[in-house]
């Protein structure tokens, strides 16, 4: 084995010397040093992952082995004490599709790096084959090792998550299931021995996730460095091919429409490899952290197709009638602007559309929040709260009234923003500006009251905890008789009113999870459609400072109120968040403070098992696992805005300062002929 390797890696290091012979022969495509260095850079980067990869595997043969035979000793395990048959059938039909993939995409990709490095002149010869196929056949087979071995991982914990949720249930049936004819002792010995067989059985739940804990472990482990080399690569290859492709926008490079969409494509592609590992590892995350309770949904036929194709061929007529007018051009003279204002345009439709998707798509686990948040409700009224109806109902009208007349004023701005030309009610002002605000509207009102309602709820559940306090503390005031059995009643009244608070905070974060899971996708694209939005028109402002392009006071009226409402989508989202975060962190102080007040052993427990509750099912808000929802967020677009504004001011001036020296030396040539 180590011969073959050894043999191997020197074949691989002899093509790639001929390959770069070769290519170093061909005429230097990019005309700037900044290009041709990258370009080289991404290739030996690819060979350099390539042949690290080619040692470590060899190097990590055993452990490699070690961590199969723990695999299969996890399935005999899950079989024999959980008595679950482990079916393979489902992984082998994965495994075919993506082995009949992995003969096709290395030698696509190699072609698209082969057109970025030659053009068009690429053969099969050693340049094709040990440069451009065989690193990434490497890097391929790597990560179809890594994804098959957390997928099958993640399996496990499937598997676990559905024992465990079988056994809750089973757990609480238990009691229901005892006969009026049975004694109160052999009822007790039999829910005695069911226990201990629950415990028999969650222990043996528990060895074997350390054992698929220890093989994740592993895994990580072995690919630690590849994912580490591929990540970086990554990284670097989409900041040299933006580089490219800012360069040909500003006319500084060269590009035929084949070497473009190659360069898109090879972009796309190391998204995709750095998106799909941080997939794979955020679903063995998700099966650790919480029961499987995906649901498959097939989106409901008739009006929504006919409403999606409606909203299409208008936006397509509308962008089409847009095309013919051209009234940007009397204004905006540089083509980075109308290219910018052209992507807010498809960038707000994209929103719009996927949110109507989505909203089809997981309507029942909305229905399924409703029900959640009403049974919650009847809870509080049991505890007494006062839930007052009239009051919420006043207050949705009005939100209702609002976002609604929302969309009209943000519609008109940024008609305005695009055509300052506009007619209202026509074709562009309905299809392109109007219906995607009017949808992401209506989405940030059902989210924006839905997270409200919990945050409501949970500031109910610690005006309880406050209250508790009080007789907990007072248990025996001086100079009033109070009697034993009293106290003692008093403190089992709090231990239940405890359990039942515990059981809505349980609900609340299950709920708010759902929320999370329901609108994520959209609060990641409403916020980093937002950020570009005021990157783009940052930049507009500070062209027109600079006297690039002429704009008319209307348009730049649009355009401060078109940054103003992107602003408005981000902070609301924020501080509704925020909110929510800050009543769900005054749940924990307040029950230790029941805690240190409290001489009765059974609050004491009590409280003591919310707070772990507490402390191990929380919600995260996040636009959809990317990044944090509060106001740190805030400071964070306004520097990356700052940062990219920086940039490009400094490419526009170092662009102009070439610009002017070329008209320099042009006139200087002129006057010396």
């Amino acid at each position: 084995m180590f011969f073959y390797s050894l043999g191997l890696l020197f074949v691989y290091v002899v093509g790639f010397i001929a390959g770069a012979k070769m290519l170093h022969e061909q005429p230097v495509r990019a005309p700037t040093i900044i290009s041709h260095f990258s370009g080289w850079a991404q290739i030996y980067s690819l060979f350099f992952i390539a042949a690290l990869d080619v040692v470590w595997s060899w190097a990590t043969l055993p452990k490699l082995v070690e961590l199969v035979e723990r695999i299969q000793h996890i399935d005999k395990s899950i079989t024999s004490k959980l008595a679950t048959t482990t079916s393979y059938n489902r992984h082998l039909r994965i495994l075919y599709l993506q082995v009949v993939g992995l003969s096709i995409v290395p030698f696509c990709l190699s072609m698209v790096n082969c057109i970025i490095l030659n053009e068009r002149n690429f053969k099969l010869n050693a340049c094709f084959w040990f440069i451009c196929f065989a690193p990434i056949l490497v890097i391929t087979l790597k990560e179809f090792q890594f994804y098959n071995f957390m997928l099958l991982l993640k399996s496990k914990f499937t598997i676990l998550n559905k024992e465990l949720d079988v056994s809750g249930r089973k757990r609480f049936v238990k009691l229901e299931s005892a006969t009026s004819i049975e004694s109160d002792k052999e009822c007790l010995t039999r829910l005695e021995n069911s226990e201990e067989r629950l415990r028999a059985k969650l222990k043996d739940i528990a060895r074997i996730s350390d054992e698929i804990t220890t093989a994740t472990k592993a895994v990580l482990e072995l690919f630690s460095l590849h994912l580490f080399l591929v990540t970086s690569t990554a990284l670097g290859v989409i900041t040299v091919q933006i580089y490219n492709f800012y360069a040909f926008l500003i006319d500084y490079l060269y590009l035929d429409i084949f070497s473009i969409f190659a360069t898109v494509t090879w972009i796309c592609l190391q998204f995709a490899v750095v998106l799909l590992n941080v997939a794979v590892c955020s679903m063995v995350a998700n099966e650790v952290s919480k029961f499987n309770d995906n649901l498959v949904y097939n989106m409901r036929e008739g009006t929504l197709q006919n409403f999606i194709a409606t909203i299409l061929v208008g936006f397509i007529v509308a962008v089409i009638s847009l095309e013919t007018v051209h009234s940007y051009s009397k204004y905006e003279h540089n083509f980075i602007s109308v290219f910018t204002a052209w992507g807010q345009v498809y960038a707000l439709y994209t929103v719009a559309f996927l949110g109507i998707i989505s909203a089809n798509i997981k309507r029942h686990q909305k229905v399924e929040v409703y029900r959640v948040l009403r049974s919650i409700d009847k809870r509080l009224v049991e505890l007494g709260s006062i839930v007052n109806y009239k009051n919420s109902r006043r207050n949705l009208l009005y939100a209702m009234a609002a976002f609604s007349s929302m969309p009209l004023v943000f519609s008109m701005v940024n008609c305005g923003v695009i055509n300052s030309n506009y007619d209202a009610f026509v074709l562009c002002y309905i299809f392109i500006c109007f219906f995607p605000m009017l949808i992401i509207c209506l989405k940030e009102f059902q989210y924006y009251n839905l997270i409200l309602f919990v945050e409501k709820n949970l500031e109910e559940v610690n005006r309880h905890l406050r209250r508790m306090a009080t007789p907990i503390v007072k248990a025996f005031p001086q100079g009033v008789a109070f009697s034993v059995t009293k106290y003692d009643q008093t403190c089992r009244d709090t231990v239940c009113e405890l359990k039942k608070l515990s059981g809505i905070y349980t609900d609340l974060i299950d709920a708010g999870r759902k929320i999370q899971d329901i609108f994520g996708l959209h609060l990641l694209l409403i916020i980093s459609t937002s950020f570009m939005v005021l990157t783009i028109q940052t930049y507009i402002l500070f062209s027109l400072i600079m006297k690039i392009i002429e704009m008319s006071p209307f348009r730049i009226f649009s355009s401060l109120s078109w940054m103003l409402v992107q602003s408005f989508a981000i902070v609301m989202n924020i501080h509704v968040c925020s909110k929510a975060s800050k009543a769900m962190a005054n749940t924990g102080p307040l029950l230790h403070n029941i805690q240190s007040l409290s001489d009765n052993r059974s609050v004491f427990q009590t409280a003591q098992m919310f707070s772990l509750q507490i402390l191990h099912r929380n919600i995260s808000f996040t636009a959809a696992g990317f990044f944090n929802l509060d106001y740190k967020l805030i400071t964070s677009i306004v520097a990356a805005v700052t940062t990219y504004l920086v940039i490009i001011i400094q490419f526009h001036l170092a662009n102009q300062q070439s610009l002017n020296l070329a008209a320099a030396g042009s006139r200087l040539n002129l006057t010396s002929n």
